[in-house]
């Protein structure tokens, strides 16, 4: 098919190509196999539920099994809490998106946020981040 090939040709200078979603809609195993890609994200509606569901769960970790067996990265959307951004840490799920890392930011509002996260050493941040788990 054309799109695949332009999809290859983009990949090839460079450019990541990333599947939204899947797991839902018109995200398929052919897909998978059939496109590019450098990631996979896991559809919120999997991840927010999953520690309350244990389908969701199941899918969430054959999913990162599944993609990492396909040598490819993936991001869990809907990484709301510290529960999760754990449970998804011992999938070695690679990245989190999600309200727990920020909210959605304008350009401008994102450049902020940025600088401000660059700025705080790793320790400060590891030292926050093992406040809140024991809080929680």
């Amino acid at each position: 098919h054309r799109s695949i090939a332009t999809l290859h040709s983009l990949r090839d200078i460079g450019v990541r190509i990333s599947m939204d979603d899947f797991g839902t809609g018109h995200s398929s195993l052919a897909q998978l196999r059939d496109i590019p890609l450098h990631e996979l994200k896991i559809d919120r509606s999997f991840v927010t539920s999953m520690q309350a569901d244990k389908q969701n769960a199941s899918i969430v970790r054959t999913t990162v099994e599944l993609a990492h067996s396909m040598g490819l990265d993936v991001v869990a959307e809907g990484v709301e809490d510290r529960r999760a951004l754990r449970q998804l840490a011992t999938l070695k799920c690679e990245h989190a998106q999600g309200f727990l890392v920020s909210k959605p930011l304008q350009p401008a509002e994102f450049i902020t946020w940025l600088e401000s996260y660059r700025a705080e050493s790793v320790a400060e941040r590891r030292s926050r981040d093992r406040a809140f788990a024991e809080s929680a």
